[in-house]
């Protein structure tokens, strides 16, 4: 578990909003984290079904275009917990996006208090 093996990173989780937030650690071999910060029942579902799916969905937020993630947890086929996600032109949000465009993602889900329940490769 990443906060085992991690414990100070607790007290950042602890203070970022649900979502996704991706996480670069500064040990040089540790690949990027990604957290994803949800309810119970969301994390209940990526549990029972071994993962969720991500989309990307054109946004226009004002006069800027950008796109956006929802991050889908089927408990039901046609009404999915979703989370969404804007993207926008930041060093975080770019980090997310060259994670997921990798092989492999290294995911972690904490519930709304911070508690670690899940992580997946």
């Amino acid at each position: 578990m990443l906060t085992v093996e991690y414990p100070a990173l607790l007290s950042e989780i602890a203070s970022i909003p649900m979502g996704l937030i991706p996480i670069v650690l500064r040990k040089p071999d540790a690949p990027p984290k990604l957290i994803v910060k949800a309810s119970k029942e969301t994390l209940l579902t990526a549990k029972i079904n071994r993962g969720f799916k991500i989309y990307v969905i054109p946004v226009v937020v004002g006069d800027q275009q950008t796109v956006g993630l929802i991050s889908a947890f089927y408990d039901t086929e046609d009404e999915p917990l979703i989370i969404y996600t804007p993207i926008f032109r930041d060093a975080v949000m770019e980090q997310l996006v060259k994670m997921l465009q990798g092989r492999a993602l290294d995911c972690h889900l904490f519930d709304e208090h911070s508690r670690e329940l899940l992580g997946y490769v």
